[in-house]
């Protein structure tokens, strides 16, 4: 099958810095960021929507409630905000060297990295992360090893068939693949 490099899905890439070749896929998604963002707004505002009403009517809210719905939306807060930034700025790279590949997961330098080793891998699929009334809405790749890695949960159908196929190439012929791909001439010069 031949590499076609002018026709990536949107919001992929593949390129070589040195002798590592990276597949990276952003994790952007118009529809989640708009629904996370409102979402961010009605969590923010729920303390004052419903604790406001709750004094008026009994007199004093009590500070044992008070303090459980503060807490309950901080960790709504804390989950739908680092959701929502991962919609926003989130991105999967994965990159291939000679006897191992390294996954990150993640916004700019912070995330999560795993490691594994190609001749530990017996395959490399795509998964189902989440059913939705029956449909598949969310899907993910699995590198199976000795233990099962899996990641990318969030990214779309198109991005994850696509890294797949570029993992499962370039584990069948690494070094072929390499010498495909054009060195990333600006890294080069950074480095």
């Amino acid at each position: 099958m031949p590499l076609d490099l002018d026709n990536l899905p949107e919001g992929t890439w593949v390129k070589r810095k040195n002798d590592t070749v990276i597949i990276g896929a952003s994790l952007k998604d118009k529809r989640t960021e708009n629904f996370l963002l409102g979402l961010l707004v009605i969590i923010i505002t729920a303390p004052i929507l419903f604790t406001r009403p709750l004094e008026m009517i009994e007199g004093e809210t009590s500070i044992l409630f008070g303090s459980f719905l503060m807490l309950l939306c901080l960790i709504f807060l804390y989950h739908f905000t680092t959701r929502a930034l991962m919609a926003l700025f989130g991105r999967v790279e994965i990159r291939l060297e000679e006897t191992e590949g390294t996954i990150f997961h993640g916004i700019r330098n912070f995330g999560r990295t795993r490691t594994f080793i190609y001749k530990k891998t017996h395959a490399i699929d795509s998964y189902v992360a989440v059913y939705s009334h029956g449909v598949p809405n969310q899907f993910g790749i699995q590198i199976k090893e000795e233990k099962a890695i899996t990641f990318g949960g969030y990214l779309k159908e198109e991005k994850v068939n696509f890294m797949v196929k570029m993992l499962q190439l370039f584990l069948k012929d690494g070094d072929k693949i390499r010498d495909l791909l054009p060195p990333d001439l600006i890294h080069n010069l950074i480095d």
